[in-house]
């Protein structure tokens, strides 16, 4: 959890605009991509009316290769002291999406075991289980939250791929959100992929 929080900490403070990747016109199922839907790399395209949460910021990581990320939250914003005496935004429940492509799907494949491996080594994982939502089989890990600088005792963390890109989905949660599982899959199954043809 701390490399992704890392990560998309450094992203925030960097990045202020979305990456310009082209809108496609359907959606995997059949679904003509509606342009009201969240898009992520030309990718990706969440649905805001159905995720159950607030979208919070997107864009595009410049890095050598393609790395997009979006924000949302859930309840209501407080601010957050972080051991440095700094003062953070912070909500009920913040979930980040990476969506990173690479160069073929054997490749994409390759990270994510490589991303879940390192997740289960860094994390005191104490759950794993599958998942499908929208025809998409999603590999989730929960583990409790570590890191004194953030208010979320716990993660749900899920990872798959789609042709050259791998996605991964984290939902940090307070103690006070009541159903973090079933939040994590309204927004996976609020998720649309791109036709690949």
């Amino acid at each position: 959890m701390k490399r992704w929080f890392c990560i998309l900490t450094a992203v925030c403070l960097l990045l202020s605009t979305v990456g310009c990747a082209k809108t496609p016109t359907t959606a995997e199922d059949g679904t003509t991509w509606d342009k009201e839907w969240t898009t992520l790399g030309g990718t990706l395209g969440i649905d805001e009316d159905a995720c159950g949460m607030d979208s919070f910021e997107k864009g595009k990581v410049y890095t050598d290769g393609e790395m997009y990320y979006g924000i949302w939250s859930l309840g209501e914003e407080f601010s957050f002291e972080t051991t440095t005496g700094s003062s953070i935004t912070a909500f009920d429940a913040t979930l980040y999406l990476l969506l990173e492509k690479v160069e073929d799907a054997e490749t994409a494949e390759a990270y994510l075991e490589d991303g879940l491996a390192y997740e289960q080594e860094s994390n005191d994982v104490t759950e794993t289980y599958t998942v499908t939502c929208g025809s998409h089989l999603f590999t989730v890990l929960v583990y409790p939250c570590d890191d004194e600088d953030v208010p979320y005792t716990l993660v749900y963390s899920a990872f798959t791929t789609y042709g050259s890109s791998i996605v991964n989905v984290e939902l940090n949660v307070q103690d006070t959100v009541e159903n973090p599982k079933d939040d994590m899959e309204t927004f996976l199954n609020s998720i649309y992929f791109a036709s690949l043809s």
